[in-house]
């Protein structure tokens, strides 16, 4: 979501998405499940998107952490890809990311269609 302040044509406009190569720790507070180092590939405002190894119940709540970041989270969705799952993840309440407050490594924005259409038609 984009505040007043931050309308399509503002110069410093913090972006709501953005994809992104990250390793975090991926822990669970109820101690039943063993942390484990995963890939953060998508942050968002609310949420994140990690591949991991295995699958995890929806529902399960979640820790985030790295050098500069410490978020808890649920898992809102649990997918199979070809060679390992990917968790969407949204943030506990109260929190929002923004990349004023961290930036993963490898951060890219990908560009927003312009109102006139998408990129290449004519």
């Amino acid at each position: 979501m984009r505040g007043a302040d931050q309308s399509p044509g503002s110069k410093n406009i913090e972006p709501d998405f953005g994809l992104c190569s990250h390793l975090v720790r991926l822990s669970f507070p109820d101690g039943d499940l063993r942390p484990q180092m995963v890939s953060l590939e998508e942050i968002r405002v609310e949420g994140a998107g990690l591949a991991v190894e295995t699958p995890y119940p929806i529902g399960l709540g979640v820790a985030l952490t790295t050098e500069g970041l410490a978020v808890q989270a649920t898992i809102v969705d649990c997918q199979a890809r070809e060679t390992d799952f990917y968790i969407q993840v949204r943030f506990a309440e109260g929190y929002r990311w923004s990349p004023s407050d961290w930036e993963p490594d490898h951060f890219y924005v990908p560009a927003r269609k312009s109102a006139k259409g998408a990129a290449g038609k004519r």
